[in-house]
C-alpha cells in the first residue's frame, strides 16, 4: 500500500508540468514558481501536522493522497518552470550547462532526502521522528518563497507576454 501512495505523487508530475506551464506562459515563471514553492511547503506542513491513523482513522489515508497528488502536481511544475526560468535568464550560450546544474540539483535533493530518511529510521530517534524531515521541507520552503518573490521575470516571457495568447498548450500545436 505504501508503494502506491509514493507512486500517486509520480504518477501526477506531468499533469503539473503542464498546469503550471500554463500559469507559465499565462501570468508569468516567477508566479509560477512561488506558486509550486508554496504548494509543496502546504504539503510538507500537512504531513507533519497530520493526526495518525490511530485518532482519525481512514481519512488519514485519504489525507495522505490527496497531499501526494498536490505535491506530485507541484514537482512537476517546480522542476520544469526553475528549468525554463533558469534557462530564459541564462540565454543560449550556457543553457546546457545551467539545466545540466538543475538536473544535478534535483538528483542531489533526492539523495539529500534518502539520507535524511535513513537517518530518522534510527531506533534511537521517537517513533514519530520521520516528521522533522516535513518540518525541514516546510521550513525550506518557506525560504525558498520569499527568494521567489524577489525574483524578476524572465525577458522571454515578458516578450510572449505582450502576445496575449489565450491557452498556450493549444496555441504551440
Amino acid at each position: 500500500f505504501g508503494y502506491i501512495l509514493l507512486a500517486v505523487g509520480f504518477v501526477f508530475r506531468p499533469i503539473g508540468s503542464l498546469i503550471f506551464g500554463y500559469i507559465g506562459d499565462v501570468y508569468g515563471r516567477q508566479k509560477a514558481l512561488v506558486l509550486s514553492v508554496s504548494l509543496m511547503g502546504g504539503c510538507s506542513l500537512t504531513m507533519f501536522l497530520l493526526p495518525p491513523y490511530e485518532i482519525i482513522g481512514g481519512i488519514s489515508c485519504l489525507i495522505i493522497v490527496l497531499v501526494r497528488v498536490i505535491q506530485g502536481i507541484s514537482v512537476g511544475g517546480e522542476f520544469t518552470g526553475a528549468l525554463v526560468f533558469a534557462i530564459e535568464h541564462t540565454g543560449k550560450k550556457n543553457a546546457g550547462l545551467v539545466g545540466g546544474i538543475l538536473a544535478g540539483g534535483g538528483a542531489g535533493g533526492i539523495l539529500l532526502a534518502s539520507v535524511t530518511s535513513n537517518f530518522l529510521k534510527n531506533p534511537a530517534f521517537p517513533e514519530y521522528s520521520w516528521r522533522i524531515a516535513f518540518l525541514l521541507g516546510f521550513t525550506l520552503s518557506i525560504v525558498g518563497y520569499f527568494i521567489r518573490k524577489k525574483l524578476t521575470e524572465t525577458p522571454v516571457f515578458k516578450t510572449i507576454h505582450h502576445a496575449k495568447r489565450s491557452i498556450p498548450l493549444i496555441d504551440g500545436i
